[in-house]
């Protein structure tokens, strides 16, 4: 007999992916202004390199994957699409604008430690 267990229905990694990336892509763009997808890329797959195949200095199959959630984006009207030195950047939209407590960067006073960490995560 096969005991089967029941396990609560998680949430697919890839969709908790995505929906991270979505959210790195509005917060890069809040905090630099309009960027290219080449740019994006460099930001968001930064360790995707070894993952994906180069073609010519292109790691094309990330290349889409921003291109493709930039346009999710602006289905939603979260970002749009400007001209930017004869080429096409992406902002956001107010919309899709995140505030300066989301997108800037705090300083760090030091390494944390297992002291800084509440009870409830160790």
């Amino acid at each position: 007999m096969v005991s089967t267990i029941e396990r609560p229905n998680p949430v697919p990694s890839s969709l908790v992916r995505s929906r991270q990336l979505e959210a790195r892509l509005l917060v890069l763009l809040s905090r630099h202004g309009p960027l290219t997808v080449p740019e994006l890329h460099r930001e968001t797959f930064v360790l995707k390199h070894r993952y994906d195949v180069d073609v010519d200095g292109r790691y094309t199959n990330a290349l889409h994957c921003v291109q493709s959630h930039l346009r999710w984006l602006e289905e939603r009207g979260l970002v749009e699409p400007t001209e930017r030195d004869g080429t096409v950047a992406w902002r956001p939209t107010a919309a899709g604008f995140r505030s300066d407590t989301e997108v800037s960067v705090c300083e760090s006073t030091g390494p944390l430690t297992a002291g800084d960490v509440g009870e409830e995560y160790r």
